[in-house]
């Protein structure tokens, strides 16, 4: 685990993580981009970028509302004119037979998963 970018990202180990006085109007794509200027403006120069980013979840048929990983791509594609460095999260299953969590295109193949919802929660 020591290779994950958050390891790597700051001096020596050490990170400062906060949060910003916003409320999410869960826009999807565009609300990540204005997220990533509003961090800037207030002094980040990094921002994780989850799966579903600002997304209201599921429609009614149980799709999703926005592509998963839609705002992953235009923030990381916004990233260099913004002036802030994105860091993409992939969604988290927890794998029931190590009991442990982990990102998604890290399971082996076969391997059973419970999914979390962050918007269920």
């Amino acid at each position: 685990e020591a290779d994950r970018w958050y390891w790597k990202t700051s001096p020596q180990g050490a990170a400062s993580l906060s949060t910003t006085p916003l409320a999410w109007g869960w826009g999807g794509t565009r609300e990540a981009w204005w997220h990533a200027i509003i961090r800037k403006n207030f002094g980040c120069t990094h921002l994780i970028v989850g799966r579903d980013h600002a997304g209201p979840g599921e429609d009614q048929h149980g799709k999703p509302f926005y592509d998963p990983y839609a705002a992953q791509e235009l923030a990381i594609a916004k990233q260099e004119e913004l002036g802030i460095k994105i860091l993409p999260f992939q969604m988290m299953v927890y794998l029931e037979n190590h009991k442990r969590y982990c990102p998604i295109d890290e399971v082996p193949k076969g391997e059973p998963v419970a999914n979390i919802s962050g918007t269920k929660l």
